[in-house]
C-alpha cells in the first residue's frame, strides 16, 4: 500500500530536485493532488530544475493513465530544465511509459537514480 507522499530533496549546487513517488492514482483528483505536491514545490524552488524521480511506489489506473498524462505534461513545461525517471517495479515502469505515450510526451527511464541523475546532468 502506498502511503500517498512524494519526498523531494533538493541539491542547490547541482539544481537538481529528487523525488521519491509513492503515490496511488486511481481518479482525476488524485492525480491533480499528486501533481500540486510538485507544483508547490516547484513554486517553492522558484527556478526550473533538473528532475530526477524514482517511481518504483507511482501506480497509475489505467482509466486516468490520459488525463494524468496531459497534466504531467502541462506541470512540466516551463517548469523543469529536463528530466529522467528511475526504478525497477516493472508495473510502475509500465504505467509511467504507457501514461507518456498516450499523450506523446518523451519519456527516459533509468533503472538506477545513478543513471538517471548522470542522464539529466549531460542534458542541457
Amino acid at each position: 500500500m502506498t502511503s500517498q507522499t512524494v519526498k523531494f530533496e533538493y541539491d542547490q549546487e547541482r539544481n537538481i530536485l529528487f523525488v521519491v513517488d509513492d503515490y496511488e492514482i486511481n481518479t482525476p483528483e488524485e492525480a491533480d493532488a499528486f501533481l500540486d505536491l510538485y507544483s508547490r514545490k516547484f513554486k517553492e524552488i522558484g527556478r526550473k530544475v533538473r528532475l530526477v524521480a524514482c517511481i518504483d511506489g507511482l501506480k497509475i489506473n489505467h482509466k486516468v493513465q490520459d488525463y494524468y498524462g496531459e497534466q504531467v505534461k502541462k506541470l512540466l513545461d516551463g517548469t523543469i530544465i529536463c528530466f529522467a525517471r528511475y526504478g525497477r517495479d516493472p508495473l510502475a515502469r509500465m504505467t509511467v511509459r504507457t501514461s507518456s505515450r498516450k499523450v506523446n510526451f518523451d519519456i527516459n527511464i533509468f533503472d538506477s537514480k545513478e543513471q538517471a541523475t548522470e542522464a539529466v546532468e549531460k542534458m542541457k
